[in-house]
C-alpha cells in the first residue's frame, strides 16, 4: 500500500499574483474598448462626432460594458490565484476603483449628455464588480473542491 501525501501549499512568489493582476486588467480593458468603441460606432451613425451628446441609452450601455469587463476581471484574477489570497483580486478592485475616480477627483466637467455623477458610479460599479467577479469564481472554486 501507498501512503498518499497531502499536496504542497503553493510557493510564496510574486510572479503568478502579478500574473494575474495583469490577466484581469487585460480582460476588463479588452472588453470594455472594443465594447466602447463598437457602441461608439453604432451612436455616431449620421452624427457629426463634434456635436455627440451621450444619450441615458448610451451610458446605460457603456455603464454594463464597464460592469461586465470588470466582473470578467475579477473572475479571470481569481481563477489564476486559486489556493492563494484574495489579496491580488482586492489589489484588482482598488487599481480600477482608483483609475476611475481620476475624472472626478481632477474635478473634469462632464461629456455632454452625461450627468455629473457618472463618473463616480462607473468607478463604483467596476470595484464592486471585480469584487463580485473574484467572489464568484472563489465560490465556484470551492463548490467543485467540496463536491
Amino acid at each position: 500500500m501507498t501512503a498518499t501525501t497531502p499536496a504542497a501549499p503553493p510557493a510564496h512568489s510574486f510572479v503568478r499574483p502579478l500574473l494575474a493582476l495583469l490577466a484581469g486588467l487585460g480582460i476588463t480593458v479588452l472588453i470594455v474598448v472594443v465594447g466602447v468603441l463598437i457602441a461608439t460606432l453604432a451612436m455616431l451613425r449620421g452624427v457629426n462626432p463634434a456635436r455627440f451628446v451621450a444619450t441615458p441609452g448610451y451610458l446605460v450601455v457603456l455603464a454594463l460594458l464597464n460592469a461586465g469587463g470588470a466582473i470578467a476581471g475579477g473572475i479571470t484574477t481569481a481563477r489564476i490565484t486559486t489556493g492563494r489570497s484574495f489579496y491580488t483580486v482586492f489589489l484588482l478592485a482598488t487599481v480600477m476603483g482608483m483609475s476611475g475616480l481620476v475624472p472626478v477627483i481632477k474635478g473634469a466637467p462632464p461629456h455632454p449628455g452625461e450627468p455629473s455623477w457618472f463618473p463616480l458610479a462607473i468607478a463604483l460599479l467596476v470595484t464592486s464588480g471585480v469584487l463580485v467577479g473574484g467572489w464568484s469564481a472563489r465560490r465556484a472554486d470551492s463548490r467543485a473542491v467540496l463536491g
